[in-house]
C-alpha cells in the first residue's frame, strides 16, 4: 500500500484511477492490487524517500492512530477512583484503529460461501474456510454495498457463467472493516 499526496480537488481523478481513501490517516492511498500501476499516480507520490531513495509507502503517523489505554482511565472524569478498567468503546476503538492500521487497504481473500442475503440493494455474505476434513476453521460476515452490488454481480455472471450461490468457493477483493457496535465485516469491492 502506498499513500498518496492527492490536493481535495484532485481526488475525483485520483478515486477513478483506483485510488481509496483512509478515514484514520485522512489520506488516499493506492491499493495493494494496483501496486505494479504506481506510474499513475505518480503526481500524488509523497516527496519524502526511505534510505533507498523510493518514496517512503507507510509515511502513517502512527502517534495519532493508537490509544493510549493505560491512561484513558485518568482521562474519563466518569470512572471513580476505585474503578479498574476502561470503556468497552475505547477498547473496541484501540481495535478498529489496529486494523485499519494493519489493512489499509484491500486484500484478496479466498473464502466459501455459506449464507447469502440481499436487503435493500445490500448482498450480505456468511464467508467460511474449511479444513481438509469438513471443519469450519474460519467464519465472517461480508457484504457488497447496493452502489458495487449490481456491477458485481452482473460482471460475475457473465465471467463465470453463474450466479453467486451457496458453496461456491470465491476470491474476492475485501476491506477489512470493524465497528464498534456491528464487529468484524469484510467489505467486498471486487469479485
Amino acid at each position: 500500500m502506498t499513500f498518496l499526496d492527492v490536493p481535495f480537488r484532485e481526488k475525483d481523478q485520483a478515486k477513478s484511477l483506483g485510488a481509496r481513501w483512509d478515514a484514520v490517516s485522512k489520506r488516499w492511498y493506492v491499493p495493494e492490487a494496483l501496486s505494479d500501476e504506481l506510474d499513475n499516480f505518480q503526481k500524488w507520490l509523497p516527496q519524502k524517500s526511505d534510505s533507498t531513495g523510493r518514496p517512503n509507502q507507510n509515511s502513517i503517523d502512527t502517534q495519532t492512530m493508537s490509544l493510549d489505554l493505560s491512561s484513558a482511565k485518568s482521562s474519563v472524569g466518569s470512572l471513580s477512583s476505585d474503578e479498574k478498567g476502561v470503556r468497552l468503546s475505547q477498547v473496541l476503538n484501540k481495535v478498529q484503529a489496529t486494523l485499519r492500521q494493519g489493512f489499509p487497504g484491500g486484500v484478496w481473500v479466498v473464502a466459501e460461501i455459506a449464507n447469502i442475503n440481499t436487503r435493500r440493494g445490500h448482498v450480505y455474505l456468511e464467508l467460511t474456510e474449511t479444513n481438509d476434513h469438513g471443519q469450519a476453521i474460519a467464519n465472517c460476515r461480508a457484504m457488497i454495498w447496493q452502489s458495487q452490488a449490481t456491477r458485481l454481480l452482473q460482471r460475475f455472471s457473465t465471467e463465470t457463467g453463474s450466479d453467486l450461490a451457496i458453496g461456491q468457493k470465491v476470491l474476492l477483493l475485501a476491506e477489512v472493516n470493524f465497528h464498534e457496535q456491528y464487529g468484524f465485516s469484510l467489505v467486498i469491492q471486487d469479485l
